[in-house]
C-alpha cells in the first residue's frame, strides 16, 4: 500500500483545525505542571445544567523522545482503563491525541496527547493550606489512611503499581473530607 504525501498533509490540516480540547472545554484553572505535561481543570461548553468538571493533563510530544513519549502515554491510558471504578481513585474518562502548532516554532505541528480525568478537587498538599486551621482527628486520620490503603490494594489487585504516592500529587481531598488517590504515574506489573 502506497501512501501519497498530499493524503498525509490532508490529515495533518484536519487534525490542526479540529480541536476537542478547544471546541469542547473552557480552562478554569491550571492545577499543576510536571515533567511530563500540565494539569487544568476545565468545564464542558454546554448548557449550564448538563456541564461537567473533569481534570485534563495535557502533554505535548516532542521530536526529542517522541517514540518515547508515545509508548508511555498509551501506557498511561491502558492502565488507567484497566483499573476502572473504585471509589477512593480518581476515575479515567477519556484520552485522545491533537496536532498543534508548536507554541515556539508557528509553522512547527507537534502531536499534543490528552488524558481527561474526574476531577479530584483539591490536591492534599493546597486542601492543608487553604485550611491551616483544621485540625485532623485520630478518626479522620484513620478513614483517611484506610481509604488510601483500599485504593492501594486495588490497583495492586489490577496488577499495577503507583510510583508516586505524595502528599503534593497523589492524594486528593472532597469537600466532604473523602480521599482520593491520584492514578498518575503508575505501571502495569
Amino acid at each position: 500500500m502506497r501512501i501519497h504525501l498530499s493524503s498525509i498533509l490532508d490529515l495533518y490540516e484536519a487534525l490542526r483545525r479540529r480541536s476537542k480540547f478547544r471546541e469542547e472545554f473552557d480552562v478554569l484553572d491550571r492545577l499543576g505542571r510536571g515533567e511530563f505535561g500540565v494539569v487544568y481543570s476545565v468545564q464542558t461548553k454546554q448548557p449550564e445544567e448538563e456541564r461537567t468538571r473533569s481534570a485534563l493533563k495535557q502533554i505535548t510530544i516532542n521530536s526529542f523522545n517522541a517514540f518515547d513519549s508515545i509508548k508511555m502515554i498509551l501506557n498511561e491510558s491502558k492502565i488507567l482503563q484497566k483499573l476502572g471504578q473504585h471509589p477512593s481513585i480518581i476515575s479515567y474518562k477519556d484520552a485522545w491525541l491533537e496536532v498543534h502548532e508548536d507554541e515556539n516554532e508557528r509553522e512547527t505541528l507537534v502531536p499534543v496527547f490528552f488524558l481527561q480525568m474526574e476531577l479530584g478537587y483539591l490536591p492534599l498538599s493546597r486542601w492543608k493550606e487553604e485550611n491551616p486551621q483544621l485540625t485532623l482527628s485520630v478518626n479522620l486520620l484513620f478513614k483517611i489512611t484506610l481509604e488510601l490503603l483500599s485504593g492501594v490494594e486495588w490497583i495492586h489487585a489490577k496488577n499495577c503499581l503507583h510510583l508516586d504516592i505524595n502528599v503534593s500529587c497523589g492524594f486528593f481531598v472532597s469537600f466532604i473530607y473523602f480521599l482520593y488517590l491520584g492514578a498518575y504515574n503508575l505501571i502495569d506489573l
